[in-house]
């Protein structure tokens, strides 16, 4: 008797934990009905630019909590990235999954100019990374909510889409979700991609739960206009190509910058940077210099702003 009511308690205790984490929405519009490919059903938000591929395949997402500290800034890294990058023409998308077992969480993004995702390893994990199972991670980054990744190569074994009553994804323009926060936080106009830090100061007046309900007013029940995209076949990724050393430029023209301070972002996103995690090498670029400096212990870098430098930069890094 006695271990029949601890196998009781285990199983309940075990069946609110996946629940906690499969229902990450409260919205009062239609939920998915399923059938359910797979045990674990969630699901979850990602933003990104107007032309890239529908769908959170070889890409990151997160809950509601665990999108708005991307885009308006975490505990762990408060850059508002997300409005800076996605307020003009941004889309946030919600799509509806199951998952049969979790692994290790991905770093997953495109590089620029292109709109096509890879996954990889994050550079401080511990050992090879299951490159298959779609993973999740809480961090102070994401204020302790949760993030995800998504590898195509698990794709149909380990997770899937959705597709039964109720489980359309949904797209939304990024500017309409984030004009419904700022205006319930009684500050309706203060967003922009120029005036990102003042919209996170309006926003932040909102309470965790009154960000949910803005945010399942806009996106789940129809606050906010639904666009119209089919969802189409991811593009293949490259085919990795052999890492070559990368040679010190002994160029005159680079050398660091004076003074003891970093530039501003000016320009430059720096969602590549990865919290300084993708920052190991200076290559003279504008874009390491204001968004790696910062990183660095003597806060300083080799672009100067009246040099030309011819310089690319990693782009890879995670957008949720």
């Amino acid at each position: 008797m006695a271990r029949t009511r601890l196998s009781s308690i285990m199983f309940l205790t075990q069946m609110f934990d996946n629940t906690a984490i499969a229902y990450n929405l409260t919205s009062s519009g239609t939920q998915c009905q399923g059938p359910y490919k797979h045990a674990i059903r969630l699901h979850v938000h990602h933003i990104m630019g107007p032309t890239a591929s529908p769908g959170i395949t070889n890409k990151n997402a997160a809950d509601t909590l665990g999108d708005m500290a991307f885009i308006f800034g975490g505990k762990g890294f408060p850059e508002p990235r997300g409005v800076e990058a996605y307020y003009d023409g941004g889309i946030i998308e919600t799509v509806h999954l199951s998952v049969s077992s979790w692994g290790d969480f991905l770093q997953c993004n495109h590089p620029t100019g292109s709109d096509v995702y890879t996954c990889k390893c994050p550079q401080d994990h511990t050992g090879p990374c299951d490159m298959e199972r779609p993973g999740e991670v809480r961090n102070s980054h994401s204020n302790y909510n949760y993030w995800y990744s998504f590898p195509h190569a698990g794709q149909g074994k380990y997770w899937d889409y959705e597709t039964g009553h109720g489980c359309d994804s949904i797209q939304v323009k990024a500017s309409c979700v984030i004009d419904e926060l700022a205006k319930d936080a009684g500050c309706p106009g203060k967003c922009s991609t120029k005036t990102a830090k003042a919209c996170v100061d309006c926003v932040n007046k909102l309470s965790d739960k009154q960000k949910e309900h803005v945010w399942d007013t806009a996106v789940m029940d129809g606050g906010c206009p639904h666009l119209s995209r089919r969802r189409r076949a991811p593009p293949s990724p490259p085919p990795p190509s052999p890492s070559t050393p990368r040679r010190r430029s002994t160029d005159p023209r680079r050398r660091r910058s004076s003074g003891g301070s970093c530039p501003s972002q000016g320009h430059c996103s720096c969602m590549w940077d990865m919290f300084g995690a993708n920052c190991h090498n200076d290559d003279g670029s504008e874009c390491w210099c204001r968004c790696c400096c910062r990183h660095k212990a003597d806060k300083k870098c080799r672009w100067h702003p009246h040099l030309t430098v011819n310089a690319t930069t990693n782009n890879q890094s995670i957008v949720v």
